[in-house]
């Protein structure tokens, strides 16, 4: 498996194309200056994840942690907000206990998780492991 699996420089250009500075400089503000943005609010990264995925999938746990463990290592946290997005919508990989699949991409960026999102992506990862449980 190759980070060109998934074609991430298309992704790549698609947010650069669709970069905006004074929203990118108002997010970093927000975030306190931790974290670079290419500026593109949800709705419009959305639309571009749905254009470049077109396609293509994720056909086990393996290829979904590479996947996400590659978008992690990028510096725009637009890139990380899409591997959450895609932890969550393949969440019928996650066999293990969901937790410990974000337990390696924290340690490759302990600030990776936007504290202010966790009420977000708490809910999604505590019922994937409440299901499992009851099954």
């Amino acid at each position: 498996m190759s980070v060109d699996t998934f074609h991430l420089d298309h992704l790549s250009e698609l947010f650069q194309t669709n970069r905006n500075r004074k929203n990118a400089l108002d997010m970093s503000k927000y975030m306190k200056g931790h974290f670079y943005f290419f500026g593109i609010k949800s709705p419009l990264r959305q639309k571009i994840m749905r254009e470049w995925w077109r396609g293509q999938s994720i056909k086990n746990e393996y290829d979904l942690k590479f996947f996400i463990s590659s978008l992690w290592k990028l510096d725009e946290r637009e890139f990380q907000y899409v591997a959450l997005d895609f932890r969550k919508r393949f969440k019928r990989f996650s066999r293990q206990n969901p937790f410990h699949s974000f337990e390696s991409v924290l340690q490759q960026n302990p600030g990776g998780i936007p504290w202010i999102r966790l009420p977000a992506i708490l809910p999604g990862l505590l019922s994937i492991n409440i299901l499992k449980q009851e099954r």
